[in-house]
């Protein structure tokens, strides 16, 4: 209970890389309304997108003053390894790897593809969920195992999540998708389901030479 309030620290950081993350895009609509910079303007977006990095600095500081320097600094280095991942993931995502496609039409081998998204997934998204999940077993009292083995299992819960929202982008969710269906193809985005598909026969894929390609139509 003592802590419970750091469970704004995710959600700011959150809101303040979907503002960025909506500019970059040029997405005009998020969950439901429209997106910052349409309703205040790109400059006071930015501004704020980026603010929300530094305040939420501000719950562990302000709001949380019992705690030891040693632990605070492991909280910290766990922050912006969290900070740094998510904005390495952002650049590769922004990059894009449709300069992949050519290749990967002409040879068929498609599985650098999917690895290249799987990356982009895990560092936008992985390594931050990871990372804040351990801050949660530092400051639990966790053994450095278990901060390790539940920095793991969130991690994949942060790729999952994006493997899920790429999916989501494509056929929408009950009614509440965004304004427009299948955004990442019209942008001429690939993302995990687009590098799948273009996997066709997964068994010339395989290094290990099992076929798997069963499931595949």
């Amino acid at each position: 209970r003592r802590y419970r309030h750091l469970l704004a620290l995710p959600e700011i950081v959150h809101c303040g890389s979907l503002i960025i993350d909506d500019i970059q895009d040029g997405s005009s609509v998020r969950r439901g309304g429209p997106t910052c910079h349409v309703t205040h303007g790109i400059p006071t977006a930015i501004n704020a997108g980026t603010a929300a990095y530094f305040h939420a600095i501000n719950i562990i500081e302000v709001l949380t003053p019992g705690l030891s320097a040693e632990t605070r600094l492991e909280i910290y280095q766990l922050y912006f390894v969290a900070m740094r991942a998510g904005h390495c993931g952002q650049g590769l995502d922004l990059k894009g790897v449709d300069h992949m496609m050519e290749d990967v039409v002409e040879s068929g081998h498609a599985r650098k593809l999917e690895e290249a998204v799987l990356v982009t997934h895990r560092l936008k998204s992985g390594v931050p969920a990871g990372c804040l999940a351990r801050m949660g077993a530092v400051l639990g009292g966790g053994s450095t195992e278990q901060s390790k083995r539940i920095g793991s299992y969130f991690e994949s819960l942060g790729l999952a999540f994006q493997i899920i929202d790429d999916v989501l982008s494509l056929k929408g969710f009950q009614g509440k998708q965004k304004a427009v269906l299948g955004e990442d193809i019209i942008a001429g985005k690939i993302t995990y389901p687009i590098a799948q598909a273009m996997r066709g026969d997964v068994g010339r894929d395989d290094d290990d030479g099992h076929h798997d390609g069963h499931h595949h139509h």
